[in-house]
């Protein structure tokens, strides 16, 4: 029969990691899946207090001129220390005319492959495999071998980025 300190602990054991995951903990360290801190169409301001608490450091700032012609405004957010794929990263979350289109989480070139492996083993064949990159057009994702990122991106976003990764040869 468990004793009452047995029982005690596992339910501190389960309330922490309830609570882990209510705070958009990751339930895998080592997911590939896209993390729930990254909401799409979301304002800057809402976007740096929600990474406030996952990145080591945070610089904003307004990209002028916009890098297309077709956006009114471009700023970014640049993390330091954000913990993806089981390690700190670089970060950037790129938002046109106010709202979060792209995040850009960098990955070191050696670690490709192990990357692009739990991509298909999450999210199945890639709709593009191209020189540079594995694009997964149904889950708004890509990994990029050059540079070296997992890229999550907003619905309003996939088109013109699917067209650029379309256009690029076979692997």
């Amino acid at each position: 029969m468990a004793s009452v300190k047995s029982i005690r602990k596992l339910s501190t054991i389960a309330s922490a990691i309830l609570f882990v995951s209510a705070c958009g903990g990751p339930s895998d360290p080592m997911s590939v899946e896209k993390p729930s801190y990254i909401e799409f169409a979301a304002p800057l301001k809402a976007v740096e207090q929600k990474l406030s608490s996952k990145c080591d450091t945070l610089e904003s700032y307004i990209i002028d001129p916009p890098q297309f012609a077709s956006i009114e405004e471009q700023a970014q957010i640049d993390c330091t220390g954000l913990e993806f794929f089981g390690a700190k990263r670089e970060a950037e979350f790129v938002f046109v005319d106010g709202a979060l289109a792209i995040a850009h989480i960098n990955i070191s070139p050696g670690e490709v492959p192990a990357v692009e492996n739990a991509f298909i083993q999450t999210f199945g064949t890639p709709t593009y495999s191209k020189d540079t990159v594995l694009a997964f057009k149904l889950q708004n994702a890509a990994v990029r071998n050059d540079p070296a990122q997992v890229t999550y991106f907003a619905a309003f976003a996939a088109g013109s980025l699917m067209d650029s990764v379309s256009i690029r040869p076979d692997r």
